[in-house]
């Protein structure tokens, strides 16, 4: 579902500072840039609890997405997938052709499995091991 009201907009929030900042370490100072605003952010629901959550950047032709997490005990079930392709679907409607990314490595295959291809070298960032890929169309 995509977010637009600031309650929710937390919710998403809340869901990147557990999984990127609590689990994997990764510095509030990277995880919130402060370019929130500008973004299209998608929450993914069990029943009423957040579990999921991404989020899409339009640049003219190009979209990124980026933040995408799912709590723990809600990963494997195919709600990752879903994020990918409600992000997909919100650049294409949004104008984009292409989608970029910047994958975790250990989820390069959720990505290839929707169509997005490595693009140069893996690289370290906020101490994680991680693959740039794109999607064009």
């Amino acid at each position: 579902m995509r977010i637009e009201t600031a309650p929710r907009i937390d919710r998403c929030v809340a869901l990147r500072r557990a999984v990127f900042v609590e689990e994997l370490g990764v510095p509030d100072s990277v995880e919130f840039p402060g370019d929130e605003d500008g973004a299209i952010h998608l929450l993914a629901l069990d029943g009423t609890v957040a579990v999921g959550t991404a989020r899409v950047v339009i640049d003219g032709a190009v979209a990124k997405i980026g933040h995408l997490c799912v709590l723990p005990d809600k990963r494997s079930r195919g709600t990752g997938r879903a994020l990918v392709r409600a992000a997909v679907a919100a650049a294409r409607r949004a104008g984009a052709t292409t989608v970029t990314l910047t994958a975790l490595r250990d989820a390069t295959a959720l990505y290839a499995g929707e169509g997005f291809v490595p693009v140069g070298a893996p690289f370290e960032a906020a101490g994680l091991p991680h693959q740039r890929m794109e999607r064009r169309w």
